[in-house]
């Protein structure tokens, strides 16, 4: 029920956004009038994501997503539909009674320990990006004020 709890909660999130407004002819509007238009774009929106987060909504997202969860667990596909990084912070926090950030660096320090070249792409990346960073500011003053 957790998975299928942590799965609805991050739908909301993305059901329970508003669109940005907007308005056209923006220039030939009034400050009233541009007021009134962003007010009617955002109660219209308001509407809108009432209607789709409403209780038959929402009951519908629960069922759909626990029949999808108890599906994935019988057939091993689990892994694919239930959110890591919060299973990783509830497996840290309630097994093993440590904040995720010194298991990360723990984990980080074993892999470099035993396998340092699992991090050679990233450390070719970083240096990569040293190097263009030096060779700009070795140009800046050479391209003159402005144009670096």
């Amino acid at each position: 029920m957790q998975g299928v709890l942590w799965n609805v909660r991050e739908s909301i999130r993305v059901l329970g956004t508003l669109p940005q407004p907007s308005a056209r002819n923006v220039e030939q509007m009034t400050r009233d009038q541009l007021a009134q238009c962003i007010s009617e774009q955002l109660a219209n929106g308001l509407d809108a994501m009432s209607q789709g987060l409403d209780a038959s909504e929402i009951h519908r997202l629960v069922i759909k997503e626990h029949v999808k969860l108890q599906a994935a667990l019988l057939s091993g596909h689990w892994v694919e539909l239930l959110p890591g990084k919060l299973i990783f912070n509830r497996f840290c926090g309630e097994f093993f009674g440590v904040e995720t950030d010194r298991v990360r660096e723990a984990y980080a320090d074993i892999a470099m320990r035993t396998k340092p070249a699992v991090f050679q792409d990233i450390t070719q990346i970083l240096e990569s990006f040293s190097q263009i960073a030096t060779t700009s500011a070795g140009t800046a003053g050479i391209a003159g004020p402005g144009l670096a």
